[in-house]
């Protein structure tokens, strides 16, 4: 069907390319939405620092998934300053989203532990 390959999906996650469990996950769900037609968009987290890595592959996009997981060692280290700095960066990339395309869907995929430690209340409202 030539009207998925109209709807491009980026996924954006620092796990991508990674051969742990996480990355294989992320690989079949890549591979399931390809086999059904869809046009898969990839990208690391670390690259949407910067403003033109959101202005061209965002601009593709039809929708955006978006991978948030939990480091332990470095919520060991400081779980007050941890919390605070992983919801202060996904508010700010999905803020950026949103000003470039404030009705596209936004899918945040993560763990139970990440929610419960995250505040997802406040996400994407900056």
């Amino acid at each position: 069907m030539f009207l998925l390959k109209d709807f491009p999906v980026l996924i954006v996650d620092d796990q991508l390319n990674t051969g742990g469990l996480e990355g294989r996950n992320l690989n079949q769900l890549i591979e399931n939405l390809e086999e059904r037609g869809f046009e898969v968009l990839e990208a690391e987290l670390s690259d949407f620092e910067s403003q033109w890595h959101i202005n061209v592959v965002d601009a593709q996009a039809s929708c955006v998934v978006v991978g948030w997981s939990f480091d332990k060692d470095l919520y060991l280290e400081d779980p007050a300053q941890y919390k605070k700095y992983e919801t202060e960066k996904m508010t700010k990339l999905i803020g950026r989203f949103r000003e470039r395309n404030p009705l596209i869907p936004i899918f945040l995929m993560t763990d139970k532990v990440a929610l419960v430690l995250g505040s997802v209340k406040g996400i994407g409202k900056a």
